[in-house]
């Protein structure tokens, strides 16, 4: 698998968050978590405003004191140009600029804990880069069909070099 260093810029998302434990954890559940929420947002992702372009995301971050060791958020939803005038039950993230490691998940969806897994299980240990605990990003573009083994999708992790 490919890794590559990209800079981003600061990017609002709004859509629908929950809380999840994370993929990597023995005690998991966010295919059931995450598929709700996405199933959630499809019902009303039409009636968000100041859209940007057609690309779906997820949002990963954790908070301060979760009620479980590996809990994080995860936000479904569309990059904004503003968070004004959700709709019900929306909120809005801001994920921060700077660099992320992109990795590029080619399968079913089903399978993206393997992608994970080897960012940071395999290269983020090896690589001159630690994660920076601002924010995981999920892009589902043009070539997403998460049912098909031809389907893509973008995973990023924020990093910075690491510290001697």
């Amino acid at each position: 698998m490919n890794v590559e260093i990209i800079e981003r810029k600061p990017a609002i998302f709004a859509g629908l968050a929950t809380p999840f434990i994370h993929g990597l954890s023995k005690e998991t559940n966010a295919p059931r978590v995450i598929g709700r929420l996405w199933n959630d947002l499809f019902k009303m992702h039409a009636a968000i405003n100041h859209r940007v372009g057609q690309d779906l995301f997820g949002v990963i971050w954790g908070e301060d004191n979760p009620s479980h060791p590996d809990e994080l958020m995860y936000l479904a939803g569309v990059e904004v140009t503003s968070s004004n005038d959700l709709p019900p039950g929306a909120v809005s993230r801001q994920a921060p600029g700077g660099l992320y490691a992109r990795i590029v998940h080619r399968g079913v969806i089903g399978e993206i804990a393997r992608t994970v897994g080897y960012i940071y299980r395999e290269w983020l240990p090896k690589s001159d880069f630690e994660h920076s605990d601002l924010a995981d990003l999920e892009i589902y573009g043009a070539k997403f069909n998460g049912d098909s083994e031809d389907s893509e999708m973008e995973y990023l992790i924020s990093v910075r070099p690491r510290r001697a």
